[in-house]
């Protein structure tokens, strides 16, 4: 989804350039949008070629590899499968699929600087730190709640907590467990609920809120505490590293995110509010319309194709407005309008 916005803006010129910065993307890689999306091709192409190799080698059979190393990294968790990638039930798939769900979050700036091998800057970016070190510790909170409840021993309670929480905060939606078994651990499903809000990286193919909004919230939020208690005036710039460019953050920026944030939120609990008044459970309509707005895919059983047509509806608009984060939306109409309104001032000529 994300590499389909760069090529489109790159067929429609100027106009591609403003749908770009308003499906919430802020990572140029070179200057010329074409030689970006040269740059993104070359790199999305190795990875899946790797992740095909990997997967085979790791005992998938050709075809599935091939699927799911395209899925993976498209973090769309689509599977050959039935049972995804829990059906195989092998720990080397697992882990190789670990992998490429982490790819497929990570931003293509950040990826572009790893490929320079410019780790000094890729050290300063504050979203992979944010992205690995949420999903250890989430790990590391839930596994010792299955063990005994869900699951015997902790070596199987981590390898299965471990895929559902990488799956969940990449948006990806493979599974390797039935998570409606998950309705006896509430901490669990609540955690990944609100691990598929926040999402992966900024300029990624993974949906939700996107570490680096919530990176720029947080350090403005630290200062703006060390400021409040400081008795001296400061005039701070608070600077984010973003792939190889410093940012500085802005009253313009934060004003940007606090909107996104707003329209999400009253998106969500809309939507949070139909499910329930459907008669499904307040964690049940959490879970699953948060799965759907952000474009993830796991499911505790709600979502299934004799859903009453409203549910169905309201799952569908959600996963819509989430892929397109909301500002795309409202881009698009009133672009709509203008072209109007140009073609209505001229048949009046």
């Amino acid at each position: 989804a994300g590499f389909a916005i760069i090529m489109l803006a790159t067929l429609i010129g100027p106009l591609g350039i403003g749908l770009y910065s308003a499906e919430g993307r802020v990572d140029n890689i070179l200057p010329n949008i074409k030689q970006s999306a040269k740059i993104m091709m070359i790199i999305y192409t190795t990875y899946a070629v790797f992740g095909f190799f990997a997967l085979w080698i790791s005992g998938m059979p050709p075809f599935d590899a091939f699927n799911h190393s395209l899925t993976a990294l498209a973090t769309g968790g689509f599977s050959t499968r039935n049972g995804s990638i829990g059906e195989f039930n092998n720990l080397k798939i697992e882990v190789v699929t670990i992998f490429l769900m982490f790819l497929g979050a990570t931003g293509f700036g950040i990826h572009y600087t790893l490929w320079k091998g410019n780790i000094k800057a890729f050290l300063k970016n504050g979203e992979p730190w944010l992205l690995f070190s949420t999903a250890f510790l989430m790990t590391l909170l839930v596994f010792p709640q299955t063990i005994g409840v869900l699951y015997k021993s902790p070596s199987e309670g981590f390898r299965k907590t471990l895929f559902q929480i990488v799956s969940a905060i990449t948006g990806t939606g493979f599974s390797t467990v039935n998570l409606s078994e998950w309705h006896v651990f509430p901490l669990g499903l609540f955690v990944l609920t609100v691990l598929m809000m926040l999402g992966g990286m900024m300029d990624s193919t993974a949906g939700g809120l996107k570490q680096f909004r919530l990176f720029v919230l947080g350090k403005v939020i630290f200062y703006t505490i060390v400021d409040f208690v400081n008795p001296k005036r400061i005039v701070r710039k608070i600077e984010v590293w973003k792939g190889e460019n410093v940012r500085y953050i802005n009253p313009s920026m934060v004003k940007d995110m606090l909107v996104f944030f707003g329209i999400y939120f009253v998106a969500y609990f809309i939507g949070v509010f139909i499910l329930l008044s459907y008669g499904y459970s307040l964690s049940d309509s959490m879970f699953e319309f948060s799965s759907a707005m952000n474009g993830v895919g796991l499911s505790i059983g709600l979502t299934a194709p004799d859903d009453p047509l409203g549910v169905i509806w309201t799952l569908t608009i959600g996963m819509f407005l989430g892929r397109l984060e909301f500002i795309v939306i409202l881009y698009a109409i009133m672009r709509i309008i203008k072209d109007l309104r140009i073609l209505i001032s001229s048949s009046r000529r």
